[in-house]
């Protein structure tokens, strides 16, 4: 159980999406550092492709749906476009038929916690970062933005900037950031690049972006399916679904 458990718990860090607040935790997604950059108002939906460099997570890549309206995301991931590791095709078919080959994590990012959703389940819970292993996402302030050229990413013309960020709080990190904004997406960076020092560290790139502000249901918990009280009990009925296929 605890082997799939951690590959559960590295699904859900994928969605949301940096070591040490860089952007990678098995590619968790520090959605501080989205906002900082997409801007923190900023309402779109998006699908967004990440893949890491040298992370040691259980995930190497995915492409998931994310959905942000001030300062909540909800991000949707299939089990069938994330590449996991050491995972084979009969693993990946029995976490569907348990209910976990959908992920949704809904984030409200002002009041600190998630519902995470298993549409297959049609179930959900509450959680805190804390009880899947991530620490809370921290502020950023931009330190310096410099614009280093143009070039095109997908056919949209992009204004290509190095961004250096450092987090707010007693623990502080910096980051350097490469972005390509793109001029006819109202200057949304549709391609981002974050390096540790001179390391490149995770590609995070968008397409299919709608600026159109999403409808605040989208934000909401569903009606009618079953609401666990906490992350591990959710998980243990699925893993007894799963005939102890998985047990360590």
């Amino acid at each position: 159980m605890g082997r799939m458990l951690g590959l559960v718990a590295g699904m859900l860090a994928a969605t949301s999406t940096a070591s040490a607040q860089i952007v990678f935790e098995a590619l968790n997604l520090d959605k501080g550092l989205l906002r900082t950059l997409a801007g923190q108002d900023r309402a779109f939906s998006a699908v967004v492709s990440l893949r890491a460099s040298g992370a040691e997570g259980p995930v190497e890549s995915l492409e998931m749906r994310l959905i942000v309206r001030a300062g909540q995301m909800r991000a949707e991931v299939d089990v069938d476009h994330v590449n996991i590791r050491h995972f084979g095709a009969d693993e990946i078919e029995m976490m569907k038929r348990a209910g976990l080959g959908q992920v949704t994590e809904i984030a409200r990012l002002e009041k600190g916690f998630s519902y995470v959703i298993l549409p297959l389940a049609k179930a959900y819970c509450e959680v805190r970062p804390e009880e899947i292993g991530r620490s809370a996402h921290p502020k950023w302030r931009v330190l310096e933005k410099k614009a280093t050229g143009q070039e095109e990413v997908d056919k949209h013309p992009c204004a290509v900037n190095a961004v250096a960020l450092e987090s707010e709080g007693e623990d502080k990190v910096k980051l350097t950031v490469t972005t390509w904004e793109a001029r006819d997406l109202k200057d949304f960076p549709i391609k981002i690049v974050v390096r540790d020092g001179k390391e490149e560290r995770a590609i995070i790139q968008f397409k299919d972006v709608d600026l159109t502000p999403p409808d605040e249901w989208l934000f909401e918990p569903p009606t009618g399916w079953r609401r666990y009280p906490g992350i591990e009990q959710m998980m243990e009925e699925r893993m007894r679904l799963m005939g102890g296929m998985f047990g360590d």
